[in-house]
């Protein structure tokens, strides 16, 4: 009798166990159904609000204004999730001096847009006498006053459209490796690039009529290294002054004029 009693209780107790576990997870289910319900509110809630402000980071070159005009008629008061990120991000990238750019919304409603800028490293005179802007990766850029740092200019006439690429390529390994390589100071003073009809480099400095000529950019390093042996050696103050030219295009000699 005993042991029909102590089955019976193992029994309902077994009964309860069960029931207790369904009512747990009808209970955890409950409450996941809330919460994916409460998260697709808030996204849907979230999507349909408007966008009222624009910011741009990332800029220096660029005005605030000119980025946001090329977008704000399909921005401002429009829903959130009827704005195409892709689609501002492909607007802000035709401007001319925009690299890259990233199209984003914060938690207040606001497109953020981030750019990244063309590098610009000279300036370009052409055949015409337009002036025009070349970045780092010898892109041709409209012109605009660079006010942040300075700015070499290139220029030459007559040049055959053939070698104008090279030509321009070479000078802007030139303004890269000043900048590295002694004599680092020419950097600093360098006020002109100009190509020869040959597509062969000089250059001229702030505070000389003479100039250095280059020729094409083969050891350019042992020249810039033969220059700087020159120079160190004659003093530099006022030896440009002195020359019409300092021809740096032979092997181990400096030959000036």
């Amino acid at each position: 009798m005993i042991y029909k009693r102590i089955l019976h209780k193992l029994k309902l107790d077994r009964a309860d166990q069960a029931t207790r576990r369904a009512s747990q997870l009808l209970l955890l289910a409950i409450i996941f159904a809330i919460v994916a319900m409460l998260i697709f509110l808030a996204k849907n809630w979230s999507s349909r609000q408007v966008i009222f402000e624009i910011t741009i980071s990332g800029n220096e070159i660029i005005n605030d204004n000119e980025l946001i005009s090329s977008v704000e008629k399909i921005v401002i008061n429009a829903p959130k999730d009827s704005v195409n990120l892709k689609q501002i991000e492909s607007l802000i990238n035709r401007h001319p001096f925009v690299l890259e750019s990233t199209a984003s919304f914060n938690r207040h409603n606001v497109l953020e847009i981030e750019v990244a800028e063309r590098q610009p490293v000279a300036y370009y005179v052409t055949g015409s006498g337009n002036l025009k802007i070349i970045d780092k990766d010898g892109q041709m850029l409209p012109f605009r006053r660079i006010t942040d740092g300075f700015l070499p200019v290139i220029s030459g006439r007559k040049i055959p459209k053939s070698k104008l690429k090279p030509a321009i390529s070479n000078a802007l390994k030139l303004i890269s490796t000043l900048k590295v390589e002694s004599p680092k100071f020419l950097y600093n003073i360098l006020s002109e690039i100009i190509i020869g009809q040959n597509g062969s480099i000089s250059m001229k400095l702030n505070d000389s009529n003479g100039k250095f000529i280059i020729g094409n950019v083969n050891s350019l390093k042992n020249k810039l290294f033969k220059l700087d042996v020159f120079l160190k050696k004659r003093f530099y103050k006022g030896i440009t002054q002195r020359f019409n030219y300092i021809d740096l295009r032979w092997k181990n000699q400096v030959v000036v004029g």
